[in-house]
């Protein structure tokens, strides 16, 4: 009787776990880069900015205790190479997207 219970709880945890399904990754910096090329138009000069920033920031980000200072720091080096027009499209999708960073495509 001990068995069959344990077996249907081991079951039952499996099931569980396999219902809450896997969490996406976040996109890594070269997507979000490429991503943020295709909304905004990003020159290569921009585009080589943007992946020194986000270089500049990774190991903070990383870190609970940094990274929403860093994000904010980062961000507003983002904003910093951008054009007019850019800038504003980035803050629109930033406002439609909410805080969190948007999540590409996984190949």
């Amino acid at each position: 009787m001990k068995k069959i219970l344990i077996m249907l709880a081991m079951v039952a945890f499996t099931l569980m776990a396999y219902a809450q399904g896997k969490r996406p990754e976040p996109p890594t910096t070269d997507e979000m880069i490429e991503m943020a090329t295709k909304e905004l138009g990003l020159s290569e000069e921009q585009a080589t900015e943007w992946k020194s920033i986000h270089e500049k920031y990774a190991d903070d980000l990383k870190s609970r205790k940094t990274a929403k200072e860093a994000r904010e720091k980062m961000d507003t080096e983002l904003q910093a190479t951008l054009t007019e027009n850019q800038l504003e499209t980035y803050l629109e999708k930033k406002k439609e997207r909410g805080s969190r960073p948007a999540r590409g495509p996984r190949e």
